[in-house]
């Protein structure tokens, strides 16, 4: 199956353009991701033309809260998961790495601040991700 999606990275209600992530996905894959800075006006256009659903300017739905009483591992800016270094059960120290996250080209280690064991893992690779995010959730 093919799905073509695009997702709007940041915006903020008074700014006139946006950034928007497009991508292609086969079989579950991305073959093809870029991003465009567009007026809000095009993106509401292309949302219409491409999707078959309104604008896209709604407000992204805000991250779900960590479990009361765990520890979590949110993303410290936006971007795509890269990789994912830990499985659920795996005991992580204050300071590994956990996950791998692209953001302006650049390959970012994401690192656990406190020492636990991972309870729960929130994204999959391929995923886009917004700064503060949750991410991993440990105990």
């Amino acid at each position: 199956d093919e799905v073509q999606t695009m997702q709007v990275r940041e915006f903020e209600p008074d700014d006139d353009v946006v950034a928007i992530t497009f991508n292609l996905t086969i079989d579950g894959v991305i073959k093809s991701e870029f991003v465009s800075v567009m007026s809000v006006e095009l993106a509401n256009t292309i949302a219409d033309q491409m999707l078959g659903g309104g604008p896209v300017m709604d407000e992204p739905e805000p991250a779900p809260a960590p479990a009361p009483g765990s520890k979590s591992v949110t993303a410290p800016l936006p971007g795509t998961v890269t990789q994912i270094l830990v499985k659920v059960g795996d005991a992580v120290k204050a300071g590994d790495t956990v996950l791998m996250l692209e953001a302006m080209k650049m390959e970012n280690s994401i690192t656990a601040e406190a020492a636990g064991t991972v309870k729960a893992i929130r994204v999959e690779k391929g995923a886009q991700v917004q700064g503060g995010d949750v991410l991993i959730e440990m105990a």
